[in-house]
């Protein structure tokens, strides 16, 4: 699981509405990240991983919650094409796309939100904010991105209930995670 995005309560409020009363179809996540230091220090890369084998952790982190009837996910397809990599799968009905990397000269994230092929709905994240814009009024607006979560971690992994609800999410995360990495695998033969 990735602590910050499963925690990230602004966010996943709107990945709800969309998803439970908007009845969206489809997210398409973007999630390019060409910088090599983080906080200061020098990130480095496992070169026998593949760049969606890590972000998958913060997209299921954002896609999970417990009031879902269940966190079904099924991998279809996992290509690479000019050094992106491309990931489809569902997540309970719903089809995701991820296009992501960290070789080309790119540094944006951003979640667009379908019903049939209209969008309804885009999140744009940066280090300092989330523009959520609203396709179907064309308003804009923004959420400062100074995030609290290291606190609300701490008090919810305190919680003995929490915590057993955190492992359930984790154990499903490691078990698509495991798909996930064969599904590469077979790419890479």
């Amino acid at each position: 699981m990735s602590l910050p995005w499963y925690f990230e309560k602004k966010i996943k409020k709107i990945f709800y509405n969309l998803i439970s009363i908007k009845k969206i179809d489809r997210i398409n996540f973007f999630w390019f990240d060409k910088i090599n230091k983080k906080h200061g220090i020098k990130k480095r890369f496992d070169k026998d991983t593949y760049y969606v084998e890590d972000i998958f952790s913060h997209i299921f982190s954002l896609l999970y919650e417990k009031f879902y009837k269940s966190n079904n996910t099924i991998f279809s397809s996992f290509d690479i094409k000019k050094k992106i990599e491309n990931l489809e799968f569902t997540f309970n009905d719903i089809k995701i796309n991820l296009k992501c990397s960290n070789k080309i000269n790119k540094r944006y994230k951003l979640i667009i939100f379908f019903k049939g092929e209209k969008k309804i709905s885009e999140i744009k994240i940066s280090d300092k904010h989330f523009l959520i814009k609203d396709h179907k009024t064309n308003k804009k607006r923004e959420i400062a991105n100074n995030s609290d979560n290291l606190i609300k971690q701490y008090k919810y992994l305190l919680n003995q209930k929490k915590t057993n609800e955190f492992k359930k999410a984790c154990l499903q995360q490691i078990l698509f995670q495991n798909h996930l990495n064969k599904l590469c695998r077979k790419f890479q033969q």
